[in-house]
Order: C-alpha cells, then structure tokens, then sequence
C-alpha cells in the first residue's frame, strides 16, 4: 500500500511504487490517499500501481487484500477505533495524529468533502488520546502534528477534552497545527489550555 496526503506530493508515491515493484516484482501495489482520489484518473494512468483507491480506504483496501489472497473476509472493527501503526516507521521524533475525519464546513475552495465522504467525523477522545500517549511514551516521539482539517470544530466536546488527557498525563509533547486550525475558535481559555499541554 502507498499513499500521499497532498496531490502535489505525487512523484514520491511514482517513486515509491518503482521502487517496490523493483524489488519484489511479484507484489501487487494498491495507492491510495487524496492524489488518487481527487486525480484517481492520472494515478490509473502513471503511478505504476496496480490498483488505485479512491476515497476512504479502510473498507477498499481490505476487500482488495482479500481478493489478491484469496482470503475470507472477517467482520472489521471501527476504523476510529484502531491505532495506526506507527510502530511500522523508523523512529524520528515525530508523529501525524488525525483526530477527526471530515469537516463541518463546506468552503468552496476545498476538496475534503470528496476525500471524506462521510462528513464530519471525530474519533473517540479516549482513542486520541491513549493514541498520542503510546507515541510520546512507548515510541519516543516529541512532536506531534495534527493533520485534521478542522482541530478545534465542537471544541467543548473534542479538543478540549483532548487536551484535558494530555495535561493529566503531563505527556512531554510539542504539538504542531500545519493546517485545519480555525483561529476563530480560539478563546482565552482555549488558548491557555493549548500552551498547557505543549502547543
């Protein structure tokens, strides 16, 4: 499986499927993420994949497994509700963490509501949280990035008690927004709480 977050990242992926299909040339490759949904037709034609995934993927990309195994499929357990595997990667420093799926906006100019088709979605707090703990705790990383499209959306009933977790397990963190962060939302208390847990 390869994916890209930004459709101009693209050419990694290219690289990344030459240089699997290099190596083990039997392997089949799927990619997915929001190049191959928002540009899934130039992905078919020029990433060298032999699958391309468009949309959310969970579901997609288990029934593609299953069909080049061969296998039964199993009933799945929620999506929110399973750790990704950050464990997989090399160890530097950091993380990604994505809180929530969707958007409750609808800005003309932006694309999530094709890339997250089932709206506005928040994981379960505890999830989160238990989440950045095992990356800070258990895999060393002190930076934590949010890649959420909307963070601080419904803020009474999802960052704030984000926050609340992290600050209880006084986590030795730095978070870092590079996008979705709506200033507007941010009041004093909100504010406080961010640079208490690490913002």
């Amino acid at each position: 499986f390869v994916e890209t977050g930004m459709t101009y990242w693209y050419p990694g992926p290219f690289e990344a499927i030459r240089l699997v299909k290099a190596r083990w040339p039997g392997v089949p490759v799927a990619l997915g993420g929001v190049y191959a949904t928002l540009c899934t037709s130039h992905a078919r034609v020029h990433s060298g994949a032999d699958v391309v995934l468009a949309g959310p993927g969970e579901e997609q990309a288990l029934d593609w497994v299953y069909t080049v195994t061969g296998e039964l499929r199993v009933p799945q357990v929620q999506p929110s509700a399973v750790l990704p595997a950050h464990d997989l990667r090399r160890p530097q420093g950091y993380v990604a963490v994505q809180t929530v799926r969707g958007c409750p906006f609808h800005c003309p100019y932006c694309a999530v509501h094709q890339v997250a088709t089932g709206g506005f979605a928040p994981r379960p707090v505890e999830f989160v949280v238990e989440e950045i703990a095992w990356c800070v705790q258990s895999l060393g990383a002190t930076d934590v990035a949010f890649y959420d499209d909307a963070l601080l959306a419904d803020a009474s009933r999802h960052i704030h008690p984000i926050l609340d977790g992290v600050i209880a397990r006084r986590l030795p963190v730095r978070f870092h927004t590079p996008n979705g962060l709506h200033a507007r939302f941010i009041d004093r208390e909100l504010a406080a709480k961010m640079r208490r847990a690490g913002f």
